[in-house]
């Protein structure tokens, strides 16, 4: 057996052996590899210089790999990826992939988990990342929930992000780091699933809808039970979670739950057909996995082709998880997010934290554009419409330190120039360059989903514009089917909306303006009325 010769250049390494006494000239070694591969390194254990695959005793091997993770810890690197291969006459060789601590997988995908109360997503998400089974009362909700109350009710109100790691040979790397942080699986992950997790029930709708709206997510999880499926007219937010997954065109599948509660097969048929009638009306092509004759990496790709692989699992017996796990790992990127870096950058502020002693820290995903450690930023706008340049002092992607940070990554940025209390979700980071223009007035397209009557000039609501949730009042209204001036269930028009005051806890906030761009998506929502659409014109 034989390689490729070893080249002084370049980022991959031969080694028959590694000789713990040299480790000082070992670790400049593998730093250079390191900065030739971009902070990545390949080491192949038991070969010489010239390609020969020599081998070794497996437990050669082993101590080998142990030699090489002392070696990279000195140089602030970390193995992701050992492969113990096979050199035949009973010997091995070893390939190693070694990356710097703070160089992160650039395989990333987000997925929403949507789906009514009680469907079992935040258990899901518990079982997939955590190895373990559920008891069927929720006893891996507190791996997963935020809040003490989210526990004791075993409900979700808030937006959570739990990260799934995926090695070079598809193994889960939570499952293999037991209890370990969330950057020590971001570390040694070669892939990122970062589920975000909503809440089912209506009454925290509207953090649903900020959670929804702010997450760029790739696809949509699905969540449904058996019973639920069953009686779908009875549970409104399982209708909702799903109209606004098909109305903004985002890929998703679907997963039923709680298999372990249904024996009788035809029942489970006939929940499963119904989704299936629902999905096909709407021009899907729904796939049940347990049917299908396509591979799971086949259904994985076609997922952003309308098709809707359908999988039935059980959280506590463990039924259909290896197959759902084989599929989130074949799930392709969708957007380029190499493009998305090259333009000026854009981050909505969804979250801000105050730790004791370390100043004031902002959360947001990257929309666009890439941050950079010390550089200087516009932040805005403020109530009274300002803007202030504000310098970046430390950069966090899943607790990781990082000098900069790219498009699709979920960033928390330590900054100086702002106090926490000025600070509104909803606001911008944008490049020094960019010279931005508050806007009052949008003027937008929308679909009404839902209104028990009629929506004319005056009528309020609330718009979420990614992490934007704010009052609105309809200045103009334009019926695109009869020219009129109202819109009712299931009509399309264009509108003008005004962001208004807002009254809270007694106080009334002034009218303030917001940064929005055309294009962006708008979701309206409030006790009567839901409506989407897309910005087309915006106003000062």
């Amino acid at each position: 057996m034989h390689l490729p010769p070893e080249s002084e250049r370049g980022n991959i390494e031969y080694k028959l052996t590694l000789n713990r006494s040299k480790i000082e000239e070992l670790a400049s070694q593998l730093k250079y590899r390191l900065r030739e591969g971009g902070g990545i390194a390949i080491y192949y254990i038991g070969v010489l210089d010239d390609g020969t695959i020599r081998g070794l005793s497996l437990e050669e091997i082993k101590r080998n790999i142990k030699v090489l993770t002392e070696i990279a810890r000195k140089v602030n690197a970390v193995i992701v990826s050992a492969r113990i291969l096979n050199a035949g006459r009973g010997l091995y060789y070893a390939e190693i992939i070694i990356r710097e601590e703070n160089i992160l997988p650039k395989d990333e995908i987000n997925i929403i988990a949507l789906g009514n109360v009680d469907a079992g997503k935040t258990t899901l998400i518990g079982v997939l990342t955590t190895g373990m089974l559920d008891d069927g009362r929720g006893k891996l909700i507190p791996f997963i929930a935020r809040h003490p109350h989210e526990i004791k009710s075993g409900k979700t109100s808030s937006v959570t992000r739990v990260l799934l790691g995926f090695d070079s040979e598809g193994n889960i790397v939570n499952h293999i780091i037991l209890n370990a942080a969330e950057s020590e699986i971001a570390r040694h992950s070669c892939k990122i699933v970062n589920f975000i997790d909503v809440g089912g029930h209506e009454k925290y709708l509207r953090t649903t809808a900020r959670g929804f709206m702010s997450s760029l997510a790739d696809y949509v999880m699905y969540v449904i039970s058996y019973t639920q499926a069953l009686s779908f007219e009875r549970y409104p937010m399982a209708r909702e979670h799903l109209g606004l997954t098909m109305v903004f065109n985002i890929p998703f599948f679907i997963v039923f739950t709680k298999k372990d509660l249904v024996k009788n097969n035809d029942m489970r048929d006939k929940a499963v057909e119904k989704i299936m009638f629902i999905l096909r009306k709407f021009k899907y092509i729904p796939i049940r996995v347990s049917e299908a004759k396509e591979p799971i990496e086949a259904l994985a790709k076609l997922t952003i082709k309308r098709f809707v692989p359908i999988f039935e699992v059980s959280n506590v017996t463990g039924s259909g998880i290896r197959e759902l796990v084989k599929y989130l790992n074949s799930l392709p990127k969708v957007r380029s997010l190499v493009k998305d870096s090259l333009k000026p950058l854009l981050i909505y502020i969804d979250e801000t934290w105050s730790p004791r002693g370390k100043g004031l820290i902002v959360g947001g995903l990257i929309l666009r554009g890439k941050v950079k450690e010390g550089s200087r930023l516009l932040l805005g706008p403020f109530s009274d419409g300002s803007w202030r340049n504000i310098r970046i002092k430390s950069i966090r992607v899943h607790d990781v330190s990082v000098k900069e940070a790219f498009s699709g990554s979920y960033v928390t940025l330590a900054i100086d120039g702002a106090r926490r209390e000025e600070i509104v979700k909803g606001m911008v980071l944008l490049d020094q360059c960019k010279k931005p223009v508050n806007i009052s007035l949008i003027k937008a397209r929308i679909w009404v989903l839902h209104h028990p009557t009629t929506i004319r000039v005056g009528y309020q609501s609330v718009a979420h514009i990614f992490s934007i949730r704010w009052p609105v009042i309809f200045e103009d209204i334009r019926n695109m089917t009869d020219n009129s001036r109202i819109l009712r269930t299931g009509d399309v028009g264009v509108v003008k909306l005004r962001f208004i005051s807002q009254s809270a806890k007694g106080r009334i906030f002034k009218p303030r303006p917001w940064y929005v761009e055309k294009g962006f998506r708008i979701l309206l929502r409030d006790s009567r009325c839901r409506a989407v659409g897309i910005v087309e014109e915006v106003y000062p």
